[in-house]
């Protein structure tokens, strides 16, 4: 697939039927629902904007990832002319959209292209190749990944620690010899569905 369109995102927010909750009510189906579109809309318009003749040599590069043409959202930039591109297209695609709900993904990605790289210097691991494996995976179906989290709040004049509900933040509630329990909240930051 490579370089989705509007209609082949949406469709893929319906075959998964998420779960989604809006003013403690269930709503269904999210991907047809009115009061996501703006989120839906921006997502989309990345992917509008890939196809559009005045945008797609922007919106569009070769990876050497998979050898195939990717939309830059999901390509890792190798050069700083790859990142001003990026900035162009981010500034070209908010103009139309509201927002790039899909910008932070990138940042994330390149962000765990250098600690798998540096784990597995480390550690002798494999992260670096399993990372590697997944991304092409993401270049291959063109996804949207929500990558940034917020604390839910409640009265947001206090800090996330300083709420009368614990659970509006995440925090650890049992230290184990085999790891962590956590109990609390957090939300993505995006539109994405």
């Amino acid at each position: 697939m490579s370089v989705r369109t509007r209609e082949e995102y949406f469709e893929s927010v319906r075959k998964q039927e998420p779960e989604a909750y809006l003013m403690g009510e269930k709503v269904k189906p999210a991907a047809d629902n009115p009061r996501f579109w703006t989120g839906m809309n921006s997502i989309a318009g990345t992917y509008d904007m890939a196809h559009d003749p005045e945008f797609s040599s922007l919106a569009r590069t070769k990876s050497p990832l998979t050898d195939e043409t990717v939309t830059r959202w999901t390509y890792l930039p190798q050069s700083t002319d790859d990142a001003f591109r990026r900035v162009e297209l981010m500034r070209e695609t908010v103009h139309r959209y509201f927002c790039v709900a899909r910008c932070l993904m990138v940042d994330t990605g390149s962000a765990l292209w250098v600690a798998t790289w540096e784990m597995d210097r480390k550690l002798g691991t494999n992260y670096h190749q399993r990372f590697i494996d997944y991304w092409k995976y993401v270049q291959k179906n063109d996804l949207a990944i929500a990558t940034a989290c917020t604390d839910v709040k409640g009265d947001r004049m206090k800090r996330p620690g300083e709420q009368a509900d614990p659970d509006f933040y995440l925090h650890i509630v049992e230290r184990r010899p085999d790891g962590i329990v956590v109990r609390g909240a957090k939300t993505h930051i995006t539109g994405i569905l």
